[in-house]
């Protein structure tokens, strides 16, 4: 599901467009408000369930001027299930700044299963679109 689009200029969106979305292992703060991303993914290796799992995400928005609020969910394979959410934060985006990355660090989160999990993410509360992250591989946990 994307929420972007691409051919206008920034001015000519009337809400904010979802233009990035990647997860990552570490996130290092660079000069002059750059950063570089280590270690991008779109699948974990779990070696047996449950398991902990950490990392950062970064999520860039453009368009208009403004005020405006995003969250993020991460859902079971079907969707039903929320594993984990993040409660709403503020971005602006203006003339002289067209364009907010939002850096989020999650840590701790459960996976039980693999299968192809969801991150939902929010616009002013409404859903705007949905990125996967394959959990591959793994063994459920034996108890003795």
């Amino acid at each position: 599901m994307w929420c972007g689009s691409w051919g206008k200029g920034w001015a000519e969106i009337g809400e904010p467009r979802l233009y990035c979305f990647l997860m990552c292992n570490e996130v290092r703060a660079e000069e002059a408000g750059r950063y570089s991303l280590v270690r991008v993914f779109y699948r974990v290796h779990p070696r047996t369930y449950p398991c902990c799992f950490s990392c950062y995400l970064v999520v860039g928005w453009y368009g208009a001027s403004g005020p405006h609020t995003f969250g993020l969910r991460f859902l079971e394979p079907d969707r039903r299930l929320v594993l984990w959410e993040m409660p709403s934060q503020p971005f602006v985006l203006g003339p002289d700044l067209p364009y907010a990355n939002v850096i989020v660090r999650l840590e701790g989160l459960t996976l039980h299963r693999e299968g192809r999990h969801w991150f939902q993410v929010l616009l002013d509360g409404a859903p705007c679109a949905e990125f996967p992250m394959e959990v591959v591989g793994g063994a459920p946990a034996v108890l003795s």
